[in-house]
Formats: C-alpha cells, structure tokens, sequence
C-alpha cells in the first residue's frame, strides 16, 4: 500500500476516533445531573461589631455543580425587611453606623443552578437568626492598618505600586504602615510570602495580614486607598501598640521596646512580628526608564512570636541586637525603620490571587506601629542608574528596543546617566568598569560618556557598569547594571 493511502486511513480513524470522544463526553455531560443541594460549611456565627465600623461576614460553601447564589440577609431587631448582601466571593461587609442602639441579626443562604435550594443558616427565612453585638468604639484608640508588598527587582510591573503606596505613606493622609518584601534578594521575604501567603504572583499586597488583597497594579491609587480605608474601619480587637528603639552607637546595637495594651474583655492571644526595615533601601527595581530604590524594605525579623495578653493588661517585650545578629549585617544606623504589627491567632481562609487561586490562613493584623532608629537620621543617597536600561537594546546612548531575556546591550558611544534623590547635596561619583575606577564626576549633571572599555573594540563582552554615589555628609550607594557591550 502506498504511503498516502496509508495515510488517508490513519487520519480517518483518527477523526472517527475524535467524533466518538465527542458524543461520549456529551453524552455524560447530558447526565451529570444537579440534584444535591448546596451546603453551607462554615459561617462567621455570633460576632461582635463596632459603631463606625465594618463587621465582615465569611462564609464558605459547596456543591456538587457549583455555587451560584450566596446572601447575606441582616437588619436590626426592630426593622422588618431584611438588607441583602451578595456573599458569592465568600465575605461582604455590614457598615454599623456611628449611632446605633440596637444588635443587628443576619442569616445566609445558597442556591445552585437547578434550584436544589436555598439552604440557609442557622435558617432560610430569618426565623433564627446570628447576633452581632455592637459596642462603642475605644476612646483615643487608632488602627493602623499594616501592609505587606510583595515584590522582585525584575517585576515590569512593580514600580506603579511601589510608587503608588510611598506616595501615600508620605501623604500622611491613611493610618498605615508598609514594608517591601523582596522576594529575590532576601530569603527570609521569600519564607513568608512563599510560605505564609502562598503567593500567586508580583507584585501582591496583602493588606492587614489578608483581609485585603490587591493584584491589580496601575497609577490610579484609589485601588490602594478604598483597600487601606476598609482595612482601617474593619472590625478590629482592640490592641494598643507602641514600638521605640534606640541606638548604641559604642557598641552598634539597636534596643527594641515594645508595649501591648489590650482592651478585651477576654485574653487575648496573637503574634507579634517586628521587621527592620531599610527606609531607602539597597535594591532597586531597574525596570524602566525612571528605576528608584524600594523603600521600607524587610531586612530581618527583630522579634517573631506568639503573645498573651490578659483582659485590659498589657506587656512589655525588649530586645537588643548588634547588627551581626541579621541577615545583612551592613547596616546604617540612619537608615532603619523599625515596623511592629499584631496579628491575631485566629485565621480565615483567604486567596493570594482572588477569588479563588492559591488559598492561605490569613492571621488579620490587630494594629501596628513604627520608628525609626534614628529619628533626623542622615539618609543615604536615593539613587539608581537611569541610562542604560535595564533589558533595551541602545545604540549610540539610546534604548531602542528591548531584548529577549532582559538582557542589557550597548552599541556605540554610550552615556551613564542617574535619577538621584537624597536629603543633602552630592559630593561627587564614582563611575567603575568591572570593578576598576574609570571617571570621578564632581559637579551636575554626574554623567560620564565613553565609547570603549579599556582597549577593547570592534567585539562583544559582558562587563559591569558600577556608579557609587557620595553625599556631602559622606554617606554612599551603589548601583550597577551587567551589560553586553559592542564598541564600534
């Protein structure tokens, strides 16, 4: 039999073979038939609320088929109609408002496809019903909400939030705290995002240990402040926190103090991390044409442990660290944030890609606080090298394209340039080929163009472009970029 008849039989049976796989799965989709009613597994129950504040309400659910409906139903004692909620995504939010003299109820019910409900708990009419217990809010007590970013120097993406979220730290606008936690240049950041919040993706905020997470990335920052704002009204134990350090700058020791009320009728059991933080940070996201440094970066855990607090009790912890007692030793003093954040021992199932991808116990953050190790501190130069990209091909000084695995090329002459940032005037700075001093620039603009390395040209070498910048007071940085040079 000739080839093409042997091949006209076997592409026949392989569609005979298809077509059968079609109506088979048909077939059996046709009879998979949805009679099992929904169920609802757990429920937040009896809770209490806050006047001013949000109550959360979690619910999870299961079917055979699928979930199609979840409500939330809830009024106050005297109301008859109930206020409805979508609870779908698993949770929604009751807002108590600031004067209210009366408990609310509520109940939640689930249905699927083909009406196998509702089955509702602790009924489906309202007919019992859960109690949220509102009480006034505590006098002079403010919730600071504490963010977690989780992000890579490589991540395209990562400089809109990073940006974003300093810009309203330093607005002083929202009660909040943050830290960057830079997965690829800190094994510790990398233990907690991987391990603790099972990360889906960069960058990822996780808001008050996870009662918000936010994926999106982009300029428009109310996508930040609507998640810090909820944070901030939710329904919080009332913990008071206060952190304060100071340095001994004989012995190069950082002295932690810190001080937990609790304002609970009942004791209270959480866990206290207290992360040390660079406030202008030794990394530096080089993605784009304005790359800057991470601010409040992790650098290490001071104190990562459980606590008990009797009812309006409260305890005081200290530590006292030399700088060889973290992850990274080379620490200027100047330069630290000190960040403390409470989280309670009880935890709700939460997705670190919303709404369903990547679930982890979220340990919701009570309150937190933070100071610096030294307050009118001298900071280091902000700075990163701007010219050449990080990942674009430039031809004689100009990017032009990017390039397949973020790879750094230069062709011609080419001119290192610098975004700088710092608190005092630039001394001057230093501009090194793998490794070797080259040019020292002592006045603006602190560019330095050349048009070959060494006596090499006419070839193709990866070589490294290291910039060290020196401020007035005589503090530095660094940044540097690998580069794949061809010198015409």
């Amino acid at each position: 039999m000739k080839f093409a008849s042997k091949l006209v039989i076997i592409v026949i049976i392989l569609l005979i073979l298809g077509v059968t796989y079609f109506l088979i799965s048909t077939i059996n989709k046709d009879e998979k038939i949805d009679n099992e009613p929904p169920s609802i597994q757990t429920i937040t129950g009896n809770t209490t609320g806050t006047l001013g504040k949000i109550s959360t309400i979690y619910a999870t659910f299961s079917d055979n088929i699928g979930i199609t409906e979840a409500i939330l139903y809830y009024k106050t004692k005297s109301e008859v109609e109930w206020h409805t909620l979508d609870l779908i995504n698993g949770s929604a939010d009751i807002s108590i408002p600031k004067c209210l003299e009366e408990n609310y109820q509520y109940f939640v019910t689930v249905n699927d496809a083909d009406n196998n409900g509702p089955i509702g708990k602790p009924s489906n009419d309202g007919t019992k019903y859960y109690t949220i217990e509102i009480t006034s809010p505590a006098e002079d007590l403010i919730h600071n909400v504490f963010i977690e970013e989780g992000t890579v120097t490589w991540c395209s993406d990562c400089p809109f939030v990073r940006d974003a979220i300093h810009s309203l730290y330093q607005s002083e606008k929202y009660n909040f705290y943050y830290v960057s936690m830079v997965l690829d240049k800190n094994e510790i950041a990398e233990e907690r995002m991987k391990d603790e919040y099972n990360i889906f993706g960069y960058p990822t905020l996780f808001v008050d240990g996870g009662f918000s997470v936010v994926t999106e990335h982009n300029k428009d920052e109310s996508i930040y402040t609507d998640a810090i704002k909820r944070a901030e009204l939710r329904n919080a134990k009332k913990i008071n926190l206060t952190v304060n350090a100071e340095y001994l700058k004989d012995t190069e020791e950082i002295i932690t103090n810190i001080k937990i009320e609790s304002w609970e009728n009942d004791t209270y059991n959480g866990h206290l991390r207290v992360y040390l933080t660079e406030i202008n940070s030794r990394w530096i996201n080089s993605y784009g044409s304005e790359p800057k440094p991470y601010h409040y970066a992790f650098i290490d855990y001071i104190i990562d442990e459980e606590v008990t607090i009797d009812s309006f009790e409260s305890i005081n912890l200290t530590e006292k660290n030399k700088f060889t007692d973290f992850a990274f030793s080379d620490l200027d003093p100047d330069n630290l944030m000190i960040v403390a954040a409470v989280f309670n021992s009880e935890s709700i199932e939460k997705y670190s890609y919303p709404p369903d991808k990547n679930s982890f116990n979220a340990y919701f953050v009570d309150n937190a606080d933070a100071t610096k190790v030294v307050e009118g501190g001298d900071l280091p130069p902000a700075f990163a090298i701007c010219l050449p990209e990080a990942g674009k091909l430039h031809i004689f000084g100009n990017p032009v394209a990017d390039t397949i695995y973020r790879n750094t090329i230069i062709i011609g002459r080419t001119t290192v340039k610098m975004c700088i940032e710092d608190d005092s005037d630039i001394d001057k700075v230093e501009f090194y080929i793998d490794g070797k001093l080259t040019k020292t620039v002592d006045n603006k603009p602190y560019e330095w163009s050349f048009n070959k390395i060494g006596f090499f040209r006419n070839i193709i070498r990866k070589h490294t472009i290291m910039v060290k910048v020196y401020d007035e007071s005589g503090k530095t940085s660094t940044d540097s970029r690998d580069v794949i040079a061809v010198f015409l």
